[in-house]
């Protein structure tokens, strides 16, 4: 088996989601009861927080710096890397999702009236795009800062650094998430049933990797080499870019949120109940 718990920790009210700061290997984690935890690799709580209002999303850069938080109030909450409040800004649509770019300079918000817009630190946004489909997934390339995205249902796509579309995909699957290597090379979408859906960053041409069970989340690391899913029966597996099964560990329920490490030798998921797990993986 690849995957080896270092550690496991528990939040307070039932868990919102986790997220890895690839660079920095800390873990954010939101739950219920408007909490965000902040740990390192040795599963220390470095820092604990709390907002006013109900927790949609939450995300964190790569390099550890800063966490984006959207609340179901409207409003984007910006946290230094000791979830100390930067700045609060009031929004104008509803928001759906939320990414960060790698250094934390600017985020990229969803709404339902489905647009995409970035906003920098500073509360300025500077870019806005429209897609066909309001979008539920958004993940930033780190080396280009294209912005990858996709609606639950329907449609993949890419926009470049100044909000163009690169590409637009009509897709007639359900997608659970979206994610990309370090390059853009490998932008891969959780699409249940159908698997991994996988496309390029700068011209899509898309595939469809099979997985061994309904594929609901995905994560690949900075070289796109290990893909991380959690599937519908509460299966974690890790594969490799081909599609071959490395390992597979039962889950006593499907995960609510699954990362992998920028190297692909660590990952995290958290169940439902508030448990956040961090695994060593190996293939040896």
């Amino acid at each position: 088996m690849p995957f080896h718990p270092r550690w496991i920790q528990r939040t307070a009210a039932r868990l919102g989601g986790v997220a890895f700061a690839r660079e920095a290997e800390s873990v954010l984690a939101w739950d219920r009861g408007q909490r965000l935890y902040l740990w390192d690799a040795d599963g220390k709580l470095m820092a604990q927080s709390a907002t006013v209002v109900p927790i949609r999303m939450a995300t964190i850069s790569d390099d550890g710096r800063y966490v984006a938080v959207l609340g179901q109030d409207r409003s984007l909450w910006w946290f230094t890397h000791q979830l100390e409040l930067h700045l609060r800004q009031e929004l104008s649509t509803e928001p759906v999702a939320v990414a960060v770019e790698t250094s934390g300079g600017c985020v990229a918000i969803s709404s339902r009236d489905r647009s995409v817009e970035v906003r920098t630190r500073l509360g300025e946004t500077v870019l806005r795009a429209l897609a066909p489909r309001p979008i539920h997934f958004l993940a930033f390339v780190p080396t280009t800062a294209a912005i990858a995205v996709a609606a639950d249902y329907g449609f993949l796509g890419c926009l470049d650094q100044s909000c163009r579309w690169l590409w637009q995909e009509a897709v007639a699957t359900h997608v659970g998430g979206i994610c990309c290597d370090g390059s853009g090379e490998c932008v891969l979408a959780s699409c249940f049933s159908q698997g991994i859906r996988w496309c390029s960053a700068s011209h899509g041409g898309g595939r469809f990797l099979p997985t061994p069970a309904p594929c609901r989340l995905v994560d690949i690391d900075l070289a796109g080499a290990r893909i991380l899913i959690a599937t519908e029966s509460a299966n974690l597996s890790l594969l490799d870019r081909e599609g071959s099964l490395l390992g597979t560990v039962r889950l006593p329920c499907p995960a609510r949120s699954v990362a992998l490490g920028g190297l692909g030798e660590a990952a995290v998921y958290g169940l439902p109940d508030g448990q956040v797990v961090w695994v060593e993986i190996s293939t040896g």
